[in-house]
């Protein structure tokens, strides 16, 4: 079954986080004139989608680990690589063109294999490719979830909840330095468990959906509250996570109901999120430096403008690599590794697309 819901939400999520990245990308990142923080929960609605897609795709009983991981990685390595590599010859080669890409090889090679740091610039855990840090909690979902597809279904599902509802409590109570510790036990991968949730009621045919949908949007109501009315720190799957979860459980079931109409340009947009998501804050690094040269960005006017344009040619260009480097990619690597296996692209709902 296609879902035009999840492919829409995937469209929705990276143009989200483009736009708040074009927000504070005049002033090179340090704050916006006309904020949209409210963007980053386009991570956070990629993940709950992860959880759902990954579900969904394993729900036969038939995917091995090894086939599984080796498909993820294959989606998710080689523009990653490609881009980091890139960042890193930029930082080496031709360090005026950048204050965020570091020239230190371990760096570099913490960055393509996953392997969560602090990086300096940031005091945050970004590896060369800055938005790559969500990367980093797919790659461990994926190998969690991939070491349990060895049990049924039923298992699968209640170990994968309990291992990452533990690592998230011991996360909440254990004041934790070590930067791999604190990655992996963050509470944000209950995010993915999200969407395990959502794919498993959708696919029970003694599952009432409609029930999960009403649960998680009133959830979500009072997380929105909460975090509004709170003025300590709230987690982000609270204020981010619950919400996505209700828009993609809300959305899933509108098209159910047989109310998703087919748009092909967001279809389109979702197919090369994944390819949006990476490039994106390389097109604007370019696109800022021209427009601080041609117009005043104290204008607010100025802001908005750059916002709507930069989503207008950063998705261009993401649809481009999509059609002429990505998909044909993913196409050849996937034929190497099935054989003459036929493989359809277009919407086979895995995170192929990001995540």
């Amino acid at each position: 079954m296609k879902f035009l819901s999840i492919q829409y939400l995937r469209a929705v999520a990276a143009i989200a986080v483009v736009l708040h990245h074009a927000s504070v990308s005049l002033f090179a990142g340090d704050h916006a004139l006309i904020p949209f923080d409210i963007g980053m929960s386009g991570v956070d609605l990629f993940f709950v989608i992860s959880g759902f897609v990954i579900f969904y795709t394993t729900i036969d009983d038939k995917t091995q680990p090894l086939t599984f991981l080796s498909r993820r990685l294959i989606r998710i390595v080689p523009i990653y690589f490609i881009l980091t590599t890139l960042a890193y010859l930029i930082a080496v080669f031709a360090p005026q063109l950048t204050d965020t890409f570091s020239s230190n090889p371990y760096d570099y090679i913490r960055s393509i294999l996953f392997i969560p740091y602090i990086n300096p610039v940031y005091n945050l855990m970004r590896p060369e490719v800055g938005q790559g840090w969500s990367l980093n909690y797919e790659i461990f979902f994926y190998l969690i979830f991939g070491s349990l597809l060895v049990f049924r279904l039923n298992t699968r599902m209640m170990v994968c909840i309990a291992t990452f509802v533990l690592l998230a409590t011991l996360g909440g109570i254990i004041n934790l330095s070590n930067v791999l510790a604190t990655t992996y036990t963050d509470s944000i991968m209950l995010e993915f468990m999200f969407g395990l949730i959502i794919g498993y009621v959708v696919t029970r045919r003694n599952l009432d959906f409609g029930k999960l949908v009403i649960l998680f949007l009133g959830t979500a109501v009072a997380a929105i509250s909460l975090a509004a009315a709170s003025s300590g720190e709230i987690p982000r799957f609270v204020t981010f996570g619950i919400p996505s979860a209700a828009i993609v459980a809300g959305m899933i079931w509108l098209e159910r109901q047989g109310k998703m109409p087919k748009w092909p340009i967001l279809l389109l947009v979702g197919d090369a999120s994944y390819s949006l998501y990476l490039t994106h804050t390389f097109v604007l690094a370019i696109a800022r430096r021209i427009w601080m040269r041609i117009f005043d960005i104290m204008q607010p006017l100025t802001h908005v403008t750059f916002m709507i344009v930069a989503v207008l040619i950063t998705t261009g260009v993401a649809v481009l690599i999509f059609q002429r480097f990505e998909n044909p990619l993913t196409k050849r690597l996937l034929q190497l590794v099935k054989g003459r296996t036929k493989f359809t692209y277009h919407y086979s709902p895995s995170p192929r697309r990001n995540c």
